[in-house]
């Protein structure tokens, strides 16, 4: 728990809040993963049909890394970490790429469903 709490008030606020409503880092590691980053490279994100009436936070404020440590699987966590990186301009090309290729290929699978 973080000296004052506030972190851990806020994600219960969320879940009282919002309720299955709300999309969290453990829905999208299930039972699969162990962390977010694993979940990442094998592409296991959600669709955007399987989003819809869906609400995603993102913990935006520094330092985030306080908000991760309060168990590093995010598991707990309510809200999304917003890291911030640098990238040269070949992983910001690369990082486009797969963006419009994600959304593409969902709105693709959207309309089979």
């Amino acid at each position: 728990m973080t000296d004052d709490g506030v972190m851990e008030r806020f994600d219960a606020l969320l879940e009282t809040t919002f309720g299955n409503k709300l999309y969290s880092p453990s829905d999208m590691l299930g039972s699969t993963y162990d962390t977010l980053s694993e979940a990442a490279i094998a592409d296991a994100w959600p669709t955007l049909f399987s989003m819809r009436d869906k609400i995603v936070f993102l913990f935006t404020m520094d330092p985030v890394y306080e908000y991760i440590d309060l168990d590093p699987t995010m598991s707990s966590q309510k809200m999304f970490p917003a890291l911030k990186m640098e990238l040269d301009e070949d992983k910001q090309e690369y990082a486009k790429h797969r963006a419009f290729s994600w959304i593409d290929e969902t709105f693709e699978m959207d309309k089979k469903e």
